[in-house]
């Protein structure tokens, strides 16, 4: 077993993807491969109980290290600034 299982057992696992947010698909392709949800959420719970900075995660973190902030910022808040749940500028409907 794993620092990622460890850390994130299947039961919490099954509680946290009934929770959290459904990966957007870009309409033009491409992108960024995405990172594990499972070892993002195992890296989050491993900084609040380590008292580490994400920058000084452990390599067993491995590729979450290389594109940490935004990875962070995506699983935790969610779309951008400006966008709504479905991707567009502004509240559905256009209206502000």
């Amino acid at each position: 077993m794993g620092i990622v299982e460890r850390l994130v057992p299947d039961r919490l696992w099954e509680i946290f993807k009934d929770v959290a947010p459904v990966p957007l698909v870009r309409a033009q392709g491409g992108g960024r491969r995405r990172c594990d949800d499972r070892a993002v959420l195992a890296a989050i719970i491993f900084v609040a109980t380590s008292g580490c900075t994400w920058r000084q995660l452990p390599p067993v973190f491995g590729a979450l290290l290389a594109d940490s902030s935004s990875t962070l910022y995506r699983l935790v808040e969610g779309p951008s600034v400006g966008q709504g749940a479905s991707g567009g500028a502004g509240p559905a409907g256009g209206e502000w």
